[in-house]
């Protein structure tokens, strides 16, 4: 039904397939926006504006209310090395924020902007015959969204070493990190589509990358049972170092792509088929 990021994430069965949930609610949610944004640009404008914002005081309020911390992967390594002191903070941050629509919706509204922008005002992001002035500006601008993804990445490095982050701290990174990595990445993309992304623009549409993207759902859907497979097999404790985790890395990347592989020539391209059969172009 694509409604199990409601539930509680205790019950879950195939608990990664919350945001599969989100993707789909975010589609329905699409198509009753877009016509707003196609007969009433500024009206539509104002719709996705609502949920950006009701999506970011929900988060900051859900902080406030729970003492959610930004970065709690720190509880998770605890409870792999049997301290359970935070497993609260973990189940928390993944029950209020980390699974839910209302947490996620920010970038998903982001992108609809973006492709309002796209077919409306593309030549703001040409720049092959433009001035140097306006190419300066796009460099510019580039090299700020890289610094905000940037900042999205290890904005919070103080909690990574050991020192905690104040409420307002945490507040201000949850509700936001999210929505400025989407407006950064949806900045680059348009650059790209537009021919102005240069050598970005060759490396992100290297035909190399056709093929895994096709498979990226089936190995995202299959993944997480090679890495519960492998974790819960070892009979005693081990010392991870940066080989262990390449090793590790590589092992599950191949494993995931090649069984995602056959889900797909099994499963998905029949019923692809299929669809286009029944419901024709």
């Amino acid at each position: 039904m694509y409604v199990n990021d409601l539930y509680d994430v205790e019950t879950d069965c195939m608990s990664w397939s919350w945001y599969l949930a989100n993707d789909f609610q975010f589609f329905i949610l699409a198509t009753l926006i877009i016509p707003f944004f196609h007969h009433w640009p500024k009206v539509g404008l104002t719709i996705v504006s609502l949920f950006i914002i009701v999506s970011g005081i929900i988060s900051v309020w859900l902080t406030y209310q729970y003492h959610l911390k930004a970065f709690w992967i720190t509880g998770v390594l605890k409870a792999m090395h049997g301290d359970m002191s935070e497993v609260s903070d973990v189940m928390n941050m993944i029950k209020y924020i980390y699974f839910k629509p209302w947490a996620r919706v920010q970038p998903y509204m982001v992108g609809v902007v973006m492709g309002y922008v796209q077919l409306h005002y593309k030549p703001i992001f040409q720049t092959r015959r433009a001035s140097w002035r306006k190419k300066a500006v796009h460099v510019f601008m580039f090299l700020v969204m890289l610094a905000v993804m940037g900042l999205c990445i290890f904005g919070i490095h103080k909690a990574q070493i050991g020192k905690p982050l104040s409420t307002t701290e945490n507040a201000v990174y949850i509700s936001v990190t999210r929505l400025a990595w989407g407006i950064a990445l949806g900045y680059i993309v348009l650059l790209c589509m537009n021919g102005s992304g240069s050598y970005v623009n060759k490396f992100l549409s290297n035909s190399l990358f056709v093929p895994l993207s096709r498979l990226g759902y089936a190995a995202y859907l299959v993944h997480p049972i090679f890495l519960d497979t492998l974790y819960y097999s070892f009979q005693e404790s081990f010392i991870y170092s940066d080989l262990t985790v390449a090793y590790f890395y590589i092992g599950h990347l191949v494993l995931a792509y090649g069984f995602g592989c056959l889900l797909s020539i099994f499963w998905e391209t029949p019923l692809r088929k299929m669809e286009k059969f029944v419901f024709g172009k």
